[in-house]
């Protein structure tokens, strides 16, 4: 797209520049300007047609220059206040993100927590003292024990 925009004004001022040599006949003619006012006239000096040219040419830029100024400022001051509210939405996310990170680092801790009581637990039971009792049944009858002995 760059290319194609530096082509098309090459072309536009290829087309000025033959434009201008074919009449330069009439562009280097001397010209003056009558200035009438309600209160009085001026006439310039007699100048080449080409100068005056040039010179409302760049009147007419700085009439655009001047006119666009308001909206070119104000659209700077809105581009500036948008790179403001993405700064401040950017620090709200990071820090939503460190407050998600607290919290899983939270939740992975108590469930390590959880899981090492859980194995402390299984441990205790493994490791606890063997005791036999041995509980009279409903079928057995003091003969047979007075028997055994």
């Amino acid at each position: 797209m760059k290319k194609l925009k530096i082509a098309f004004w090459v072309i536009i001022i290829i087309i000025l520049f033959v434009f201008g040599y074919h009449n330069s006949e009439f562009f280097m003619t001397n010209q003056s300007l009558d200035l009438k006012y309600g209160f009085g006239e001026y006439k310039t000096p007699e100048l080449p047609i080409v100068v005056l040219w040039i010179f409302f040419l760049a009147l007419a830029a700085g009439v655009w220059f001047i006119y666009t100024l308001p909206q070119k400022l104000k659209a700077k001051k809105e581009i500036q206040q948008m790179r403001d509210a993405e700064i401040s939405h950017l620090k709200e996310i990071a820090a939503l993100r460190r407050r998600i990170d607290a919290f899983q680092s939270q939740a992975a801790a108590a469930e390590e927590e959880k899981a090492l009581k859980a194995k402390e637990a299984a441990v205790a039971v493994n490791d606890a003292p063997v005791t036999a009792t041995v509980e009279p049944t409903p079928d057995s009858s003091d003969a047979d024990v007075a028997s055994t002995k």
